[in-house]
């Protein structure tokens, strides 16, 4: 049995100094069979520039998951 286990961090997206995006998850094999369980967590903010400021639009969000997967 090969253990295979990585973390994997899509992070850092910047735009326009106003948007920010960060996504890291690990995924860990739980059996010979190939199963596996994943966890992840995003986080994002947002707001709104240029022309669109005078709408004081912004946000946060947090995305997390947990999942079992079999190939």
């Amino acid at each position: 049995m090969r253990m295979i286990k990585y973390i994997k961090c899509n992070g850092g997206i910047t735009s326009n100094g106003d948007q920010n995006y960060i996504n890291a998850s690990y995924r860990l094999p739980v059996s010979g069979l190939n199963t596996f369980v994943e966890a992840s967590f995003i986080y994002s903010n947002q707001q709104l520039g240029s022309n669109l400021t005078a709408l004081n639009a912004k946000g946060d969000s947090n995305i997390a998951t947990l999942r079992v997967s079999h190939y």
